[in-house]
């Protein structure tokens, strides 16, 4: 299932910037997040795959008219699940898109979550093999 929802806020000097994220599972193993920012023209596209024993595989594109860049992480197996952690996959874009789009904002860049779209976000746009007893989607701790 795919979902667009505003889940992250940009705060550039002052000035609140809003963006769409998307989030499709594509498979058991497989996890996609794109966010855009109208107001910083970037887009962020990241795609995470997995396999059973040897970690997570990260991959970041990212696009604006400052910056043009890919790329690639290798999560050692533990550190970042798509089995068990969703949410530290949306907040390892989050990551990624704070420090794109304070290159091209020339400026720090202040990123808040919207807890409610968060969930929203794993609950719909992410698969059910993320869900834990129950139906629960798995909170980091």
């Amino acid at each position: 299932m795919r979902v667009s929802l505003a889940v992250f806020e940009l705060e550039v000097d002052g000035r609140v910037l809003g963006s769409s994220t998307r989030a499709v599972a594509l498979g058991a193993r497989t996890v996609a997040l794109s966010t855009a920012v109208p107001g910083l023209a970037l887009d962020l596209h990241t795609t995470y795959l997995g396999a059973a024993g040897p970690g997570t595989h990260a991959a970041h594109l990212v696009l604006s008219r400052e910056l043009s860049a890919h790329h690639q992480l290798d999560h050692p197996a533990g550190e970042l699940s798509l089995d068990v952690d969703r949410e530290a996959l949306v907040l390892d874009h989050a990551a990624t898109l704070q420090a794109a789009a304070e290159t091209a904002a020339g400026a720090v860049v202040l990123l808040r979550v919207d807890d409610a779209c968060l969930e929203e976000l794993l609950r719909r746009g992410v698969a059910p093999s993320a869900r834990g007893p129950g139906g629960k989607v798995p909170r980091a701790s």
